[in-house]
Formats: structure tokens, sequence, C-alpha cells
């Protein structure tokens, strides 16, 4: 476990007895020193079985390091600068790169255990990194970051570092001008960690020295209970306390209006209403997710919590009241090398919901507010609720198949309706008003083998050897980039063709639910990096092909970084394939998700296999 892989995983914990839970949580030190009350909360621990996975990362760090990205950004940045500040940029700019690459990132950062905290505030959100580090190696790291710290003050005039020592800890503190303390670097024994905000040090530190009023988020009740209904945490815990995160955000707005000064009836009005707009989104309690890796395999539990009351608001139904999937795999062929199958949201709900806010609670007219949005959809001939909500449903599955000798990927997409005819009649008029574009060839679809599809072509479409159809099966919307595609699936349907359930790789690395569920997923990750560099690949050829002038010169640069970055993205090629499956059950989700892993080889190794 290292932080920087932590950082590109981003990028790119207890259900038995308490004693138990206990022994199980002693890994997990750093939460003692997080405040209660933060909204967000992850935290690692170092396992030995994900060394390997840490190894994987560290190709793509030593690529990301040798691929000359930092030049050409610097590059960029110095085409933009007036000719007479650009020595000042550059020499500012290299200090900069040397202190970040003087911090061991890589090896030692967080080597035993890392966690994180985050809170919503003005003038800026609160944030708290903690790395527990192998204690011979802190001194180094501490240094390391202090001198980062100190290069960053020495950019401008209107920051300084101030720095002093607490009952044994050391605090280094980046102040700027008037606002005072922005960044905080915490030493204490063999933890390292840097705050944001004012004052946030100080309350880390209190809690590492047992001191002050305010508990730590592993004594949080809201945290024990969602801790206590997931699978014990191995290594990994994620929490988000999305209640908490809601009262913060109201407390930055009654900030914002107090500073402001009005208590007039408009401001009172305003603050109402934001009060009552952030209330229809709040239908989620807390969001928990633990891990445990085994093998070549991570698992992930997540628990999606709510509450009868929350779920009764129009939000709270519009998101829980999909239909389950009786059958997952009934319209996923044997070969698919990857599928989707979920429960959405009932945008119906939604869209009306937000009607009637803007009706009865905006302040001034919100019915000519409305009245204007009408006459704009008159306009355009498009009514959203008569003419797609009111016939969407809330369940989509996605199909993607191989493709003919090596091609891209082809892909089914699948929509259920509340009304078969009157979104086939909706589609249709979408369709008819196509056809009647010169570029665009619309008829009936050759090959499908079900009645009522129709083919629409564009040239560019035929140059790439796609021809999407589309049409009705039950009550189901079917979108295909190709007929035969599409013929395959509804095989699978009727019993004519096997299912993903006779795909013997999916059966050993997926999960497959034997009942109804509300989500399930699978993708083949084998070609990832590969398929990821060429894109990368290709952007950096359209960079190339563009005219080098003044004006064209940034664009034509970024898209040129993407070339560089294209091996770094070939190097992500250590997955096999993730999958997940969901229920909902009472009043919260179920999510099981897993991730299974290439095994690592050395370079070294790789050579000696490719020379053979």
């Amino acid at each position: 476990m290292r932080f920087s892989h932590r950082l590109l995983g981003v990028m790119l914990v207890f259900c038995m007895s308490p004693a138990a839970r206990a022994e199980q949580a002693a890994p997990f030190t750093l939460g003692r020193f997080i405040p209660s009350d933060v909204w967000f909360y992850i935290h690692e621990v170092h396992n030995p079985e994900r060394d390997f996975i840490c190894a994987h990362w560290d190709k793509v760090i030593k690529a990301a390091s040798e691929c000359g990205v930092d030049v050409e950004i610097k590059r960029l940045l110095a085409d933009s600068i007036d000719e007479d500040r650009r020595e000042a940029f550059e020499a500012k700019w290299d200090r900069v790169i040397g202190a970040l690459k003087a911090v061991p990132w890589v090896d030692d950062l967080g080597s035993r255990e890392f966690a994180m905290g985050q809170r919503i505030a003005l003038p800026m959100p609160e944030y708290i990194f903690l790395f527990r580090n192998d204690p011979a190696k802190t001194d180094e790291i501490a240094n390391s970051l202090n001198a980062l710290l100190e290069t960053a003050a020495s950019l401008t005039d209107s920051c300084n570092i101030v720095k002093k020592e607490v009952s044994g800890a050391h605090i280094s503190s980046l102040c700027m001008g008037e606002v005072g303390s922005v960044v905080e670097l915490l030493r204490y024994k063999d933890v390292v960690g840097f705050t944001v905000g004012k004052g946030v040090a100080a309350e880390v530190l209190a809690l590492v020295q047992s001191k002050g009023n305010k508990g730590s988020i592993l004594a949080d009740a809201t945290f024990q209970r969602a801790i206590g209904s997931v699978e014990p945490p191995e290594d990994f815990v994620q929490f988000f306390n999305i209640d908490a995160m809601f009262d913060q955000v109201e407390g930055c707005f009654d900030y914002a209006f107090e500073r402001g000064g009005k208590d007039d009836e408009e401001s009172r009005s305003i603050r109402k209403v934001i009060g009552k707009g952030l209330d229809h989104f709040n239908i989620v309690d807390y969001v928990v997710s633990t891990r445990q890796t085994s093998g070549l395999s991570e698992r992930m539990t997540s628990i999606v919590k709510s509450s009868p009351e929350k779920l009764k608001k129009p939000f709270g139904r519009a998101l829980s009241s999909g239909r389950p999937f009786e059958r997952f795999d009934k319209f996923i062929p044997k070969n698919a090398t990857g599928f989707m199958v979920s429960t959405t949201i009932d945008f119906s709900i939604v869209y009306n919901t937000i009607l009637d806010f803007i009706r009865t609670e905006i302040p001034g007219d919100g019915a000519a507010v409305l009245a204007k949005w009408d006459g704009l959809q008159e306009q355009f001939g498009f009514n959203l609720d008569r003419d797609l909500f009111s016939w969407l449903g809330g369940e989509i599955i996605s199909v993607t198949l191989p493709g003919m000798m090596g091609s891209q990927a082809n892909n089914v997409f699948m929509i259920r309706t509340k009304n078969a005819k009157a979104a086939w009649e909706s589609v249709s008029k979408r369709i008819d008003q196509l056809g009647q574009l010169e570029s665009i060839t619309v008829s009936p679809a050759p090959g499908v083998e079900a009645e009522g599809f129709v083919s629409v072509v564009h040239p560019m479409m035929m140059m790439m050897q796609v021809r999407p159809v589309l049409g009705m099966y039950e009550d189901w919307l079917v979108i295909g980039t190709k007929a035969q595609d599409v013929n395959l699936c509804l095989a699978v349907a009727k019993g004519d063709a096997p299912s993903i359930r006779k795909n013997e790789r999916f059966m050993g690395e997926g999960l497959a639910p034997d009942g109804p569920v509300h989500s399930a997923s699978f993708n083949d990750l084998s070609n990832m990096g590969q398929e990821m560099g060429m894109v990368f690949g290709m952007l950096g050829m359209a960079g190339g092909m563009m005219p080098d002038s003044p004006e064209t010169r940034p664009a034509r640069t970024a898209f040129m970084l993407m070339a560089r970055l294209a091996p770094v993205a070939a190097q992500v090629d250590f997955f096999r394939s993730s999958a997940s499956v969901g229920h909902f059950v009472g009043d919260g989700w179920t999510i099981e998700a897993v991730i299974n892993y290439k095994p690592y080889v050395a370079p070294e190794t790789e050579a000696g296999l490719a020379s053979e």
C-alpha cells in the first residue's frame, strides 16, 4: 500500500461481535485522529497480499516519470507567458518540480497506513491527510514535505512559513497574508500529515494527544452503525456521511448569508428556497464500503443506507421504484465481453418535481418561467415529459460484443419503456425527422429477425462498417450497432442461444446472481491498457496534424500531450475483469463488486520470455 498507488487508483470496516471487531480494526489506527464531523472518510492499511498490485502501478509510475509530459506542460505554459517573464517562470517551475521529485511518494509515504477526511466549509473546504510510515524513513519524508511547503511559499511574497512545536508534535504552517494558515504540515512520531483549513491541524493534534472535546470518526454513532452493516475490512474503508454533508452545505449557505449582512424578506425567502431544494436531494443517510483482497482479486462490499421517510420523498421514489431484473442474463449472449443491467431513476418523477418546485417555491413568478419553458419546447417541437419521460422506464441494459477480426467492439443498448406503443410513436417521429436530412438514410432494417426495426445510416458510419438499427421488442427499446448483434441478444431472450451463464470466464471471475437483482455488470479489462494507449496515440496524431500557429498552438500542444501519455496508459494492462451485483432491500442498496488482476511479471522476466 503506497500513497501514489492510491492516488492513481482514485484517478483512472466489522459485522462481528464488538470484541472481534476491535481485533479486526487494530491496523486501522489513524482513524482515531480524524474528527467525527468529517462527511467523507477513507482509510487504507498495508496488506502484503496487495504488493503485486503496487508493483504493477510502479511500472505505470516509471513510465509516467520517463514520458516527458512535464516538459511539454512547461513548454505549453511558457508559450503563454510574455517573453520578459518567461525566465522567472521557468526558474519557479524547476524549483517546484525538484521539490516534488524529492518527496518519496512511491515507496515510503504512507507505507503502513493512510487516512483522509474532508469537511465542507467556507471560505474553503477542509481536508486532512495522514500517513503512518516506517519510523526509519519518517525524518526523510517530513524534511522533503517541509521543503516542498517552503518552495510553495517562496513562489509569492504574500506567503510565509511559521513553525512551532506543541507537546512533541512539529507543525509547519503555510500562511497567506491576512487569511493566515492555509496548509499545515504535521509531524508526530511516525505520523506525517497535512491539513487544509484554518485550525484543522490543531483539531487533529488534540485527537493525537487525546485532548479536546471532539471525538474521532471511529467513535461516531453513524459510522459505528454503518461499519457494523458490511463485511469486515481487510485493508480499506470508505465512508460517506451524506446527512453530515447536507448539514455542512446548509451551514455554508448560512455563513454566506450572515456575511452578506442582509436580513430582509427577500434574503430569507431565498435561503428558505435553498433549504427546501437541498431537502429534496437529501435521500440517503450514508454510504459505506470495505475491501478484502485474496489472491489476484479484490472484493468490495458497499451499503447505501436510506430510510422509509426519505424514500417517500419524490427523488427517493424516483431512485427506488425501479423494477428488478428477474433474470439478469435474459438478453446477454455467451460471447459478450461486457454487460451492464441497472435500474436507474424514474425521470418523469424527477422532472415533474423540478417543475412543481419552480412553480411553487421560486421567488417571483415561477409560473412565467414555466410558460417560457413550454414555449421553447413548442418552438422545437419536443416536449420532454410527453415525448420522452412519460414512456421512459428506469431500467437499462448495455451489452458489448466482440467486433469482427479484431475491429472495434459492437454494442446493443436497451431501455425498458412504460408504454411500448407510445415510446415507438415518439421515437418514430424523431426518426422521420432525421430521414429528412440529406446525409442520413432511414430504411427498414435488413437482417433483423424481429418486426418493425429500422436502420439509420450516415456515410461516416458506413465507412466505419456500422449500420445502427433500432426497434421495439416486448417493452424494450433496442438500439444496436449491427443487425446480427441485435439478433443474437433477442435469440438469447427466446432461449435459442446460450446466455452469459455459459461463459466459463464470467462464471469464474464474475458475480452471477441466482435471483432478482437491481444491477449487475461484467467487463473484460484484459486489453484496457492497449485500448487506452491507442486512443491517446490517435489524439496525439490529431494534434500533430493541426497547423502550428500562435492561435492553435495551445490546443495543438494539449493534444500532443496525449501522445506522450500513450505509453503510460499502455502500462495499465494488469486488470483482467470487473464485476458487480446490486440489490435494493427495504431502505437501502447492497452492492458487491470484484476486480480481478493479472499476476505481476517483472520487466526482466518479460524481456526473457519475449526473447525465447
